[in-house]
């Protein structure tokens, strides 16, 4: 039974079909709640990278679900590979519900180029995929944390993609 585990969870997130279904592009991104919805929705709107980065994820096999997390085991955010199934990976987005209001979107757009680092990888099934893909690709910052330039990057860039709709 316990081998099953990653199948029984793979079927329990993917749901019962949606009446009106989701738009393509954000089909494979799925906030967990009103306020991480919104947030997707409005950093897409406002954010040439995220739309970006969206679209990407859209031709994959992965299916992210973003949630806004009290865990104390994430300080700002995590993206994780929670499970590969034949065809499907799913991961999930942790935000903490510590980060400041202005920092969401450019951090929500730096998760999800993690997103994209491992869905454009798809050899990356399991934590030791993930491991060896960002000792390729990025950098290790601790037990299970890693980093790439590519993140911080787009983080950065949204960072200035907002600035210049607010001013201007």
């Amino acid at each position: 039974m316990q081998t099953l585990w990653p199948i029984v969870f793979a079927l329990l997130l993917t749901g019962a079909p949606d009446p009106d279904p989701p738009d393509p592009v954000t089909s494979r991104v799925r906030g967990l709640g009103s306020f991480v919805v919104s947030l997707i929705d409005e950093t897409a709107a406002r954010s040439a990278t995220t739309r970006d980065l969206l679209t990407r994820l859209a031709c994959t096999d992965v299916i992210v679900y973003i949630e806004m997390t009290g865990n104390p085991e994430i300080p700002t955010a995590r993206t994780k590979l929670v499970v590969a199934a034949p065809g499907v990976r799913f991961l999930r987005i942790g935000i903490s519900l510590m980060v400041p209001y202005n920092d969401l979107a450019p951090l929500l757009a730096h998760e999800l180029q993690h997103a994209v680092e491992i869905a454009e990888h798809s050899e990356v099934i399991d934590d030791a995929d993930v491991r060896r893909l960002y000792d390729r690709i990025g950098r290790t910052l601790g037990r299970d944390r890693w980093e790439s330039n590519a993140a911080l990057d787009v983080e950065r860039t949204v960072r200035a993609e907002l600035r210049r709709r607010i001013g201007g």
